[in-house]
């Protein structure tokens, strides 16, 4: 969804690593990102992999999915 510069994307990925391992360094760093980019996101997790919402400003939104689709602890990233 696209509303005068507002996006939101949903994205489910492979875990490259065990999820429950990473998972507090996950939550702390996209707290600080989505404070600094003003993004709201719903994380969801399994011992396999990701399914995330994103939502705030599009231009945001494209540079956090860019840094995740680079992210080693992810792999074959769906839109």
């Amino acid at each position: 969804l696209s509303t005068a510069g507002f996006l939101q994307i949903v994205y489910a990925s492979e875990a490259t690593e065990p999820v429950a391992g990473a998972l507090l360094r996950i939550i702390e760093t996209a707290r600080r990102n989505n404070r600094r980019d003003g993004l709201s996101s719903a994380l969801l997790f399994s011992p396999i992999g990701y399914l995330q919402l994103l939502e705030g400003p599009s231009s945001h939104v494209l540079a956090c999915m860019a840094r995740i689709a680079c992210n080693p602890r992810h792999q074959r990233v769906y839109i």
